[in-house]
């Protein structure tokens, strides 16, 4: 009689789904929430929604990291992620939520 691999245990396979559905769609959800909140409430620059916006961003990059490191991470295409995708995944998100801030400021005023 053969252990089935940990890998590819139910509760493995339920916990990479939840976080992979995390950081490609759950996790972008709040981040309409702020934005109405910085374009229709007038808050002003650095408000609570700002940082909304940055723990938003946090907690996708973080859950995306946890899914590669200990969930087998894939990419687009179904592949093993590596850390070199992790890190052009961070500074394309860092750069989508700077560029989404800056426009949202600009039609705030």
């Amino acid at each position: 009689m053969t252990r089935a691999d940990s890998s590819t245990s139910p509760k493995s396979n339920v916990a990479s789904l939840v976080l992979r559905t995390c950081w490609m769609l759950w996790g972008y959800f709040p981040l309409m929430y702020f934005a109405k909140t910085i374009v229709y409430g007038k808050a002003g620059i650095f408000s609570f929604p700002d940082l909304g916006i940055l723990i938003n961003l946090l907690f996708i990059i973080i859950v995306r990291y946890v899914d590669l490191r200990y969930y087998e991470g894939k990419t687009g295409d179904g592949a093993p992620a590596t850390m070199a995708d992790f890190r052009s995944f961070a500074l394309k998100t860092t750069g989508f939520f700077l560029f989404f801030w800056g426009i949202l400021h600009y039609l705030a005023y």
